[in-house]
């Protein structure tokens, strides 16, 4: 029996658009947030939602190695630096949850580290972010 094989970059728009729709039905955007189509071309973050905090990495995976989550968060780190946002990695397994990765710096004021946290809590820890956002703050 062959394996059906999915083109990456496919997997990753996918990804990406169940992503936005999460998102929305979380509250955490007024309406469907939509992908940055300018990384396809030329790199960068893949989510960011007008007035949001956040920029966000997303990533559906099968396997991960032991640095997976270093290169991940340090990608992030890089690519929304142009956005002036927070660095968000959302990350799905098939049959799985959303998980994310987030900065530690907002919650324990350490550089340059980060968390690994549940849709639960990160839906939490977003909607407390968003009650004190106004375009930079």
């Amino acid at each position: 029996m062959a394996t059906k094989r999915i083109n990456s970059r496919a997997k990753g728009a996918i990804g990406e658009r169940e992503f936005c729709e999460w998102l929305f039905k979380q509250g955490l955007t007024k309406g469907i947030a939509k992908r940055n189509l300018e990384q396809v071309r030329s790199g960068g973050i893949d989510v960011i939602p007008e007035d949001h905090p956040f920029a966000y990495e997303v990533k559906r995976v099968e396997k991960m190695t032991n640095n997976t989550y270093d290169k991940w968060w340090h990608k992030a780190v890089i690519d929304c630096r142009p956005h002036n946002r927070e660095p968000v990695v959302a990350f799905r397994r098939n049959d799985e949850y959303w998980r994310f990765l987030i900065s530690v710096e907002k919650l324990l004021g350490v550089k340059g580290c980060y968390a690994i946290v549940k849709s639960m809590t990160f839906t939490k820890y977003a909607q407390k972010r968003l009650a004190g956002y106004s375009n930079g703050s």
